[in-house]
């Protein structure tokens, strides 16, 4: 059982260059090899370097309002409401948001005999404070890491949970640093409030479930066809999320790249379901440590609804919501935000399973738990 999970920053160099630029200065893909080389030798050198574990410690506080929800619903003057993604809440014709903003962190501390040894801190937030930098950053997180290895002597993780909704309140440099500062001041001062977990041995269990796509009508491809042919007017931006998608928005301040790479999105994913790939595997994953922590890795962007539901509805006391872990399946928002509209709901590459998505996987989820749980209990 192995578990890989990833952030994802929107911040790179370019990977088309402009017209013009010579063969030899055009950006290389060797990095991606190079980069799981490196990856696969840390992991080897961990491996041979373990600590016996004694116990874990778990601590929640409340912080700032770093993640805000980025999806705010607006009224129209004909009465529908739907969403537009990373509008402004001080429209005046904002009546709410779907989902909440996150201001959950919590800590997982895993301690040996000669003290702590590291652990998890989970926060749910894209890490996009650098949005647009065309240079490689660790945006937020980076800036979490350098607090926690100053200031502590443990290896700790940053695991981002569901926030498929969820995006920094700010943005630029001084944002970057002082939320990933503010994270680590956070977790490190919620640790002096930590609760003993009993840790009786560790279980995992790891399963596919099979879900099914979303087709693109016919009227959908024929209209991503014809947008792509002419060049694209503000009219033609206004006109696309009605015509497309039977909404105001996508982004609330629609624009003619996004909307065009939704289109070459949904052209691809078309040819991909008449090629035959009509439905694909989304990963789970429960890690538990004895009958009360439990690690779930989903391989999806999930809304934050996902983690209130499984802190609702699960067996074990505390839990840790990891996406983007061991592949990714697109954005899978709950059944009830698709009513909303708004770009994480926009049928393409980025969001292409079945609308009941969620549910399955949230159900799925509750069932693996419950199996874990049960096996505790008999044991």
């Amino acid at each position: 059982h192995i578990l890989l999970a990833a952030t994802h920053t929107h911040s790179v160099p370019d990977l088309v260059p402009p017209a013009g630029i010579p063969d030899e200065d055009k950006l290389e893909f060797s990095f991606v090899a190079e980069f799981a080389e490196l990856l696969v030798e840390a992991i080897s050198e961990a491996k041979n370097n373990f600590n016996p574990l004694k116990y874990w410690t778990v601590a929640s506080t409340e912080t700032e309002k770093w993640g805000i929800c980025r999806r705010p619903i607006f009224k129209k003057k004909n009465g529908l409401e739907q969403v537009g993604t990373q509008g402004s809440r001080g429209a005046d014709d904002f009546v709410g948001l779907d989902g909440e903003d996150e201001t959950a962190l919590t800590v997982f501390s895993a301690y040996g005999d000669k003290g702590i040894l590291g652990g998890v801190v989970q926060y749910a937030c894209h890490p996009t404070t650098m949005y647009g930098s065309k240079f490689y950053t660790a945006d937020y997180p980076g800036a979490f890491y350098e607090r926690m290895d100053d200031v502590s002597p443990g290896c700790f993780l940053y695991a981002n949970g569901p926030n498929g909704n969820i995006g920094p309140s700010g943005g630029g440099e001084g944002a970057c640093v002082e939320m990933g500062m503010g994270l680590a001041d956070a977790a490190l001062a919620a640790m002096d409030t930590a609760v003993g977990v009993q840790s009786l041995g560790l279980e995992v269990l790891s399963e596919t479930l099979v879900v099914q796509r979303r087709k693109p009508t016919l009227e959908q491809l024929a209209y991503a066809r014809d947008f792509l042919s002419r060049e694209s007017e503000e009219g033609d931006v206004a006109e696309f999320t009605r015509e497309m998608y039977g909404f105001e928005y996508h982004f609330h301040s629609n624009s003619p790249g996004i909307s065009s790479g939704l289109c070459r999105q949904l052209l691809t994913l078309g040819k991909e379901i008449e090629n035959g790939d009509v439905s694909e595997e989304v990963r789970l994953q429960v890690v538990v440590l004895g009958d009360e922590l439990a690690f779930i890795a989903v391989s999806a962007e999930i809304f934050n609804q996902f983690k209130l539901a499984i802190r609702k509805n699960s067996p074990f006391e505390h839990n840790c919501v990891i996406q983007l872990a061991n592949g990714w399946n697109g954005y899978i928002p709950p059944a009830e935000s698709y009513g909303l509209g708004g770009y994480e709901c926009c049928l393409s590459l980025i969001n292409r399973l079945s609308v009941d998505a969620h549910d399955l996987i949230l159900n799925k989820t509750l069932e693996m738990l419950e199996r874990l749980k049960t096996g505790w209990k008999e044991s």
